[in-house]
């Protein structure tokens, strides 16, 4: 399976505070709990299937004085125009991460019902979307029926941040977005006798002091 097991194996690039304050930021909620990313934006995302759609309409052209083929046009077209308005009705896809309580959910596009599961008894696969485009997919294991997109950019690095996010027995993922809250966290952990990570890591998940550092080595380094 490689990167896409449940293995931090990559230094993660920080989420600075400032991302969350731009207001076309997709982070919708960070702290020491939830992790809420809205991983679409609102319509853009179904714009390539119009487009296809509309390129498709132009094979009409070639015999436009064909009434049947006049209709085909228009209608190939309209049904480009009502998948756009379509796109920009429905929300944005949207996932969640609870830390705590080891569970995902995934606020679909296309179904009222969000889809959650246990993070940890999922299983990753790659997928293709408009056939080009690699993603990284989410399922719980046994049940096609609930999974979602984990990640469209840089797979890589977007499943090692959820999996060292939802490791809830390590410190929380670099980044000045979670400064406000490692206090917090390495409290609680410190109340539970710091168990041991959940999930293996290839790098260093330091606390964000070495005095903290120096405290939980008393329990496991790494």
């Amino acid at each position: 399976m490689g990167y896409y097991d449940y293995v931090i194996r990559r230094t993660l690039d920080s989420i600075m505070t400032e991302y969350l304050a731009d207001k076309g930021a997709l982070f919708l909620e960070i702290n020491d709990g939830i992790y809420k990313f809205q991983q679409s934006v609102r319509g853009w995302d179904m714009a390539p299937v119009a487009g296809v759609l509309s390129l498709l309409s132009l094979i009409f052209l070639f015999k436009i004085n064909d009434w049947v083929c006049i209709i085909g046009l228009l209608l190939v077209n309209l049904l480009a125009l009502l998948t756009l308005v379509y796109a920009f009705w429905v929300p944005p896809r949207i996932l969640i991460l609870d830390r705590l309580n080891n569970k995902i959910t995934f606020l679909k596009r296309r179904r009222k019902k969000s889809v959650t599961f246990k993070f940890s008894g999922g299983e990753t696969s790659v997928g293709y979307t408009e056939g080009i485009r690699k993603v990284l997919i989410l399922r719980e294991k046994g049940n096609r029926r609930y999974s979602g997109i984990v990640s469209e950019v840089i797979p890589e690095d977007a499943w090692a941040r959820y999996v060292w996010f939802m490791d809830k027995n390590r410190p929380l993922p670099p980044g000045t977005a979670f400064d406000p809250y490692r206090e917090k966290d390495f409290q609680r952990r410190k109340a539970e006798g710091f168990p041991p990570p959940l999930y293996p890591s290839l790098v260093p998940t330091p606390e964000a002091t070495p005095k903290q550092q120096k405290e939980r080595e008393k329990y496991w380094k790494g």
